[in-house]
């Protein structure tokens, strides 16, 4: 959807004075008195849908019919010299995706990081179906080195998705020409290679000067067996007028050089004080550093995990801040080898585990490996639900340890909230799939392919095709909301955070650049299910400056953009 869709409808609105004010929890920046920003409403209806699937929703197969044709090749293990014979991270690495609108036309398109091969692109046609794309004309196919993960961002604000790349030893920056055609910029704009396996990326304004920053992740050099890897120089860098500075050492104090393996990072606000955090997801635990929930504090950093009550996680590698129960505090669940970490929020930079409660329905196995931890209301009733792709770890000699043994049959999982008001839990729905995903699942991406209104799943799998799944239509109405700031640096408001209240509930989501799925990207819009809801009744939103804004009574069956006006 673009700027020329749908009525112009202008508005010039006021918002509440303070949080307290609003009806229930509302994106709160305690002490503060917001500046008030006027935006336009750009409003276009979503097609109609009968009833097709009730709830939890489902996912149908549809790559047979979508015109991908993309088999991940995996990594070949480097050439570590002569005295290297291990081979314990083969497997672990790559499987990024990206779903996004990345040659203007309005379609979602895929890129999928290769690991042994070119990447995959793929032009999107709108119905779900794509053509195959000249990846190495277009400069995306990297083809002369292996590429691990993704991160989309309109860097340089010109209106159009760049696409951030990390393989062994390589970070590029490919910048989008908007002709078709991408160039590697990271090294003339001061962004350095990561010297050994690569973690993820992030983008976020974390200085709320309008342009966007960048958190590199590295993982490390690997260690001889299966004893994780000693780990390297993860990198921030502050935008500067189009250049990438390097400020790690003073805004990310690192406590005694323990950077830890990094698998996934997100820019988000964590503890709604109106600025971007930085969840820093950490393999290994504590043995090469632990996970790490840093506070921004003016631009530079300061880590909470300790004090928030994460503990130790064993393996970790990717997680998601969402407010589960629905009590207007983030909560934390991450991915891991067996059973999944869950934390309920108590407040800012307080945690409480709640795994054994909240996950006591899920039918966790040891062997199981989950990956990428994805928001995905797939019915659209408005309600908490995650999207987990699993998939093994072949690597030696994890994959015949004892307590982790190689199984290959494991599906991916969707997980609803359920039970009780006062006794919630997380519940496996396999019914929401025709067919089981199984596969090595790594790198996830929610984007509606088909244009119908349903958020749809890309899923890139290590060594074989990818998983592509169209959402079923159900009759609970959602929207689609876009955030537009022509004229910034950040025209897509990237770290935007958006509350939608429709029948009595309330959800909050923010715009995300890297950070969704593990070391994959998506499209900047936002997909909010309000249940029998056919309108909405507000949206409350805070931009990445600290801005405000407030709409009442826009569609809810409709794709809508919300384009600030000053």
């Amino acid at each position: 959807m673009t700027g020329k869709e749908g009525r112009l409808l202008p508005l010039l609105l006021l918002l509440l004075a303070a949080c307290a004010e609003a009806d229930g929890p509302g994106l709160g920046q305690p002490g503060a008195q917001p500046d008030q920003a006027s935006v336009e409403l750009l409003s276009r209806p979503l097609p109609s849908c009968a009833a097709q699937a009730d709830s939890p929703g489902l996912l149908q197969d549809a790559l047979a019919d979508s015109g991908v044709d993309f088999v991940h090749v995996e990594s070949p293990f480097p050439d570590l010299g002569p005295d290297w014979e291990g081979d314990s991270f083969r497997g672990v690495f790559g499987g990024g995706v990206v779903a996004a609108d990345l040659d203007g036309d309005g379609h979602i398109d895929l890129l999928l990081a290769n690991g042994g091969g070119a990447n995959g692109l793929y032009w999107g046609l709108g119905n779900g179906q794509f053509s195959r794309g000249d990846a190495e004309a277009a400069g995306l196919a990297l083809s002369d080195e292996d590429t691990a993960f993704l991160a989309p961002a309109d860097f340089d604000g010109d209106g159009d998705l760049d696409v951030l790349t990390t393989g062994f030893g390589s970070v590029r920056l490919m910048q989008n020409r908007g002709d078709g055609h991408f160039e590697d910029v990271a090294e003339g704009l001061g962004i350095a290679d990561v010297p050994a396996y690569p973690g993820t990326a992030a983008w976020g304004d974390i200085d709320q000067d309008g342009d966007l920053d960048l958190f590199v992740g590295a993982y490390g050099l690997p260690a001889e067996g299966y004893e994780g890897a000693e780990p390297i120089d993860s990198a921030l860098y502050e935008n500067r007028d189009g250049r990438f500075v390097d400020i790690t050492a003073d805004a990310l104090p690192y406590r005694d050089g323990a950077q830890g393996l990094v698998l996934h990072a997100r820019f988000q606000d964590l503890d709604s004080d109106g600025d971007l955090d930085l969840m820093q997801v950490n393999d290994f635990g504590a043995s090469r550093g632990a996970t790490q929930l840093w506070e921004n504090v003016g631009g530079s950093f300061v880590d909470r995990a300790a004090e928030a009550g994460l503990g130790e996680l064993p393996y970790p590698m990717g997680g998601i801040a969402q407010d589960l129960d629905e009590d207007g505090i983030l909560d934390l669940v991450f991915s891991d080898l067996g059973q999944i970490s869950v934390f309920k929020g108590l407040g800012p930079w307080s945690f409480a585990d709640s795994g054994s409660v909240w996950g006591a329905d899920l039918p966790e196995q040891q062997s199981d490996a989950s990956w990428s931890v994805v928001d995905l209301d797939l019915d659209g009733s408005g309600g908490p639900a995650l999207y987990l792709s699993h998939g093994p770890v072949e690597g030696e000699p994890l994959a015949h340890d004892p307590d982790y043994p190689f199984d290959p049959a494991q599906p991916d999982r969707l997980l609803v909230m359920g039970g009780t008001a006062e006794a919630p839990r997380l519940q496996s729905r396999p019914e929401a799939f025709d067919e089981p995903q199984i596969g090595r699942g790594r790198g996830v991406a929610v984007a509606d392919l088909n244009e119908d209104g349903v958020p749809d799943l890309v899923v890139n799998n290590i060594g074989g095709a990818p998983g592509l799944m169209l959402g079923a239509c159900t009759p609970q109405a959602r929207s689609w909301i876009r955030l537009e700031w022509p004229g910034s640096a950040n025209p897509a408001a990237i770290g935007a955070t958006v509350r939608v209240e429709a029948g009595g509930r309330g959800t909050t989501r923010t715009v995300l650049a890297g950070g969704p799925g593990s070391g994959s990207g998506q499209d900047p819009i936002l997909h909010f299910g309000l249940g029998e809801s056919a309108a909405i009744d507000r949206i409350e939103l805070r931009w990445p400056d600290g801005a405000r804004s407030e709409v009442a009574g826009a569609c809810g069956r409709c794709s809508l953009v919300l384009r600030r006006a000053d």
